[in-house]
C-alpha cells in the first residue's frame, strides 16, 4: 500500500461517524448536498466536489461538479439506497464522466446532515463524503 494510501485509509477511519442514534430514511437524504470524494487508480490520485439534489426516492435529479483537474465532469444516473436504516447506512451508484461509481458503504450522522462512505470504480477506489446544504448554486 502507497503512503498516500494509508493516509487516505487512516482520514477515512478519523472521519468516519460514529453510530447513528436514531434510525434514517431514505426521504433523510432529499435535498441539496455538496459531495466531496477522492479517488486513486494504479495511475493517479484525483479530487472532485459536486453539487447534488437529491428527491425523496434517493434519485441524483441534479448535479454539477468540478475536479482537481480543472474540468466539470458529468454525474448522471445517480441513486441512492438505505439498506440499514437503523444504523443510517447509505449505498449509491452513479455514473461520472460515464464511468460507473458505487459507494459501497456510506453512513449518514447522527444530525443527518453529514455523511461519509467509501466505494469503487473500475480499477480504483474512492472516499467519498457528503455535507447537506441550504441551496444549490
Amino acid at each position: 500500500m502507497s503512503k498516500f494510501a494509508a493516509v487516505v485509509l487512516t482520514a477515512a477511519l478519523v472521519l468516519a461517524p460514529a453510530g447513528a442514534g436514531a434510525a434514517c430514511k431514505l426521504k433523510d437524504l432529499k435535498g441539496n448536498w455538496v459531495a466531496y470524494s477522492t479517488g486513486i487508480d494504479a495511475d493517479s490520485a484525483n479530487w472532485s466536489t459536486c453539487y447534488l439534489r437529491i428527491n425523496g426516492k434517493g434519485k441524483i435529479t441534479k448535479s454539477s461538479c468540478g475536479d482537481s483537474d480543472g474540468t466539470e465532469p458529468k454525474l448522471t444516473n445517480g441513486s441512492f439506497k438505505m439498506p440499514d436504516r437503523k444504523l443510517c447506512s447509505y449505498t449509491a451508484s452513479f455514473n461520472f464522466e460515464g464511468v460507473k461509481n458505487v459507494v459501497e458503504h456510506g453512513t449518514l450522522a447522527e444530525d443527518k446532515a453529514t455523511g461519509n462512505g467509501v466505494g469503487t470504480f473500475p480499477g480504483g477506489i474512492f472516499i467519498f463524503s457528503l455535507t447537506k446544504v441550504a441551496a444549490f448554486p
